[in-house]
C-alpha cells in the first residue's frame, strides 16, 4: 500500500486498470440488458476510456522525445495498414447475400481493442514496477479469479463454463455423480464469460505464483496455488487442466536448473516437497474432474442422437420449414439431402444451420459430409475449413496481407486458433503490426537467456518468460485469449514487466527482490 501512495497519478490510474481487468470479465456484461445498452460490449468501452485517461497522463508526465516519435510512427503505420485494409475489404466476392455483414465500424472498433495490448506494453514499460508491486498485483489477480471460481463452485452457484445456465453439482459431487453428461452441469467458471479466456489468464499467472511458493515457501502462497489448481480443474477445458500440470513441471524444472547452474537463491527442500504434492492432488482428481467426462459426453450424446429417429425427425420438420422460407423456396435436391442426412454424419447443427449454413453453400458441406469421421467431429478443423472456402470464393491473394476482416470473420464462425484467427481477419500485416511488439519481445527473452545465458539467466527471468510462452502455446490450441481484452491485457502486463527484469543490472536486480 505505501509503494502505492509514492506511485505518479499515470501509475496509480494503470493499477487500478490492471486490477479491474478480471471484473471487466463478468458475464452480465455480455448479455442482456448490459449489453443491448451500447452496439459494443459496456466492458470494452470501459478500457477504451481508461486507456484514454492513461494516454492523456502519460503525455502529461512529459515523456522521451524520442519514445514520443516512435509512437506517432507506429500510429502513422497502423493508420495506413487500416486504410488499406479497408479498401481490400470493400471488394468482396462471397456466396452469402449479406456478403457475411462487413462493417467499417465494427473493424475500427476491433483495430483499436487489438490495439490497448500494445500500449499496455508500453506503458508497463515507462512506470518500472518493482517486484513487490508486481508481486502483490498478481497475487490480487490469483484471488480474485480462481479463488471466486473455486468459491461459487463451493456453494453452487456458479456459471457453467459449457451451455447456458448454473452448474447443478460442485467438486464434491464429481466423485458420487460422474454419470455421462455430468460434465455440463459440473464444469463452472465463477462468473465469467468465456471458460477458454479464463483459463488463459489463470494459466499466465501460475508460473508467478510457483515462482513464489519455491523462494517464499509461505502458507499464504502455496494456498494460492492450491486455489489455482482447483480452479483449472473446476473449469473443465483441457487447456487449463493440463496446461496447469505443463507449467507446475516446467516451473519445477526451471527452480532446480537455475539452483544447480547459478546457485542463486538457497534451495528449500519443503518447496519441491509442497510442489511435488500439488502435482499429487493434480493426479488425483483430474479422473473425476468434467474434463475426464467430456468425451465419454459427447459420445453418448452422439449415440442417443442417432438412435432417437422419433425426435431427430420431428427436428428435422421443424428445420426444414425454417430453411425453406429462410431460402425463400430455392430448396434443391442437395439441400434436401444435407438437411435429412447431416446428423447421421455426426456434423454439429451449430455449423450447419449457422452463418455459413448449407443453404449458401450445399456443395461445402456436402463435401464436408464425404471426409473422415474424426475431421467432422473436429470444430477447429470445420470452423477454418469454411473461412478457406469463403477465401477461395473471393480468389482475392490480397486477403492473405489484409485479411477478410474480422466482423466477416466473426459472421461466418469464430477461428479457436490464436494467430491464424488474425491472420484470417487482418491479414499477415496486421499480425505484423498488432501482434508483431509481444512476439518480438517474446522471442527476444528466449534469445536473450539461450545465447546470452550467464548475464541473463535467472529464476525470475525463465519464470516470467516461460509464462508468456506458455500462454501464446495455449492461445495457438485453444483460442480466444489474445481477442479476449482481460487476457491479453494481463499477457501484455507481463511481458512489459519482463522488459524492466532484463533491462536491469545485477545490482538494480538485487534492489528489485528487496524492493
Amino acid at each position: 500500500m505505501s509503494e502505492f501512495k509514492k506511485m505518479s497519478l499515470l501509475g496509480k490510474t494503470f493499477v487500478i486498470f490492471i486490477l479491474l481487468q478480471p471484473f471487466l470479465d463478468f458475464y452480465f456484461f455480455y448479455v442482456p440488458p448490459l449489453s443491448t445498452i451500447f452496439p459494443f460490449a459496456i466492458s470494452t468501452i470501459i478500457r477504451i476510456i481508461m486507456m484514454m485517461v492513461l494516454a492523456f497522463l502519460y503525455l502529461w508526465e512529459k515523456p522521451d522525445r524520442r519514445v514520443l516519435k516512435l509512437i506517432i510512427l507506429y500510429l502513422l503505420i497502423t493508420v495506413i495498414y487500416f486504410g488499406l485494409h479497408i479498401l481490400n475489404a470493400r471488394h468482396f466476392t462471397s456466396l452469402s447475400d449479406s456478403n457475411f455483414n462487413f462493417s467499417l465500424v465494427g473493424e475500427a472498433f476491433y483495430l483499436v481493442r487489438m490495439l490497448i495490448p500494445v500500449f499496455v506494453i508500453g506503458l508497463t514499460m515507462h512506470l518500472k514496477f518493482d517486484l513487490q508491486s508486481f508481486s502483490l498485483m498478481v497475487q490480487f489477480l490469483g484471488w480474485v479469479i480462481s479463488g471466486s471460481i473455486v468459491f461459487f463452485n463451493l456453494i453452487k452457484l456458479s456459471m457453467a463454463s459449457y451451455g447456458s445456465g448454473f452448474i447443478t453439482g460442485n467438486i464434491f459431487d464429481w466423485f458420487t455423480n460422474g454419470d455421462p453428461g455430468s460434465f455440463y452441469g459440473f464444469a463452472s467458471k465463477g462468473f465469467f464469460y468465456y471458460a477458454n479466456s479464463i483459463s488463459g489468464v489463470v494459466l499466465l499467472l501460475v508460473p508467478f505464483v510457483l515462482y513464489l511458493v519455491f523462494t517464499t515457501p509461505k502458507w499464504s502462497n502455496l494456498l494460492l496455488a492450491l486455489v489455482q489448481l482447483l480452479s483449472c480443474l473446476m473449469l473443465g477445458t483441457k487447456t487449463a487442466a493440463f496446461g496447469y500440470l505443463a507449467l507446475l513441471f516446467g516451473s519445477l524444472i526451471l527452480f532446480l536448473f537455475s539452483y544447480a547452474i547459478k546457485r542463486e537463491k538457497k534451495i528449500y527442500p519443503s518447496s519441491i516437497i509442497l510442489v511435488l504434492g500439488l502435482a499429487l492432488v493434480s493426479g488425483l482428481l483430474i479422473p473425476f474432474s468434467p474434463m475426464s467426462n467430456r468425451n465419454l459426453t459427447n459420445e453418448v450424446t452422439i449415440t442417443e442422437k442417432q438412435s432417437n429417429k422419433v425426435a431427430l425427425l420431428k427436428q428435422q420438420q421443424v428445420l426444414k420449414r425454417e430453411l425453406e422460407h429462410k431460402a425463400k423456396g430455392k430448396i434443391t435436391p442437395l439441400m434436401r439431402y444435407i438437411q435429412a442426412n447431416y446428423q447421421d454424419y455426426s456434423l454439429n447443427p451449430e455449423f450447419v444451420n449457422g452463418k455459413y449454413s448449407y443453404i449458401i453453400d450445399p456443395e461445402f458441406w456436402y463435401e464436408v459430409m464425404k471426409a473422415p469421421l474424426k475431421k467432422r467431429m473436429d470444430y477447429r478443423y470445420l470452423e477454418k475449413a469454411m473461412l478457406d472456402r469463403v477465401k477461395k470464393i473471393n480468389h482475392n491473394h490480397l486477403d492473405n496481407w489484409l485479411g477478410i476482416t474480422y466482423t466477416r470473420m466473426n459472421n461466418i464462425f469464430n477461428l479457436e486458433r490464436d494467430f491464424l484467427s488474425q491472420w484470417y481477419s487482418m491479414g499477415f500485416f496486421g499480425v505484423l503490426i498488432l501482434l508483431g511488439p509481444m512476439i518480438y519481445l517474446s522471442f527476444r527473452f528466449i534469445f536473450l537467456l539461450l545465447f546470452k545465458f550467464k548475464k541473463y539467466f535467472t529464476f525470475l527471468n525463465s519464470v516470467m518468460t516461460f509464462s508468456i510462452l506458455g500462454i501464446l502455446a495455449f492461445s495457438i490450441y485453444a483460442g480466444n485469449i489474445l481477442d479476449f481484452l482481460t487476457s491479453s491485457v494481463l499477457l501484455a502486463f507481463f511481458v512489459g514487466q519482463t522488459y524492466i527484469l532484463f533491462k536491469k543490472t545485477p545490482q538494480q536486480k538485487k534492489q528489485l527482490n528487496e524492493g
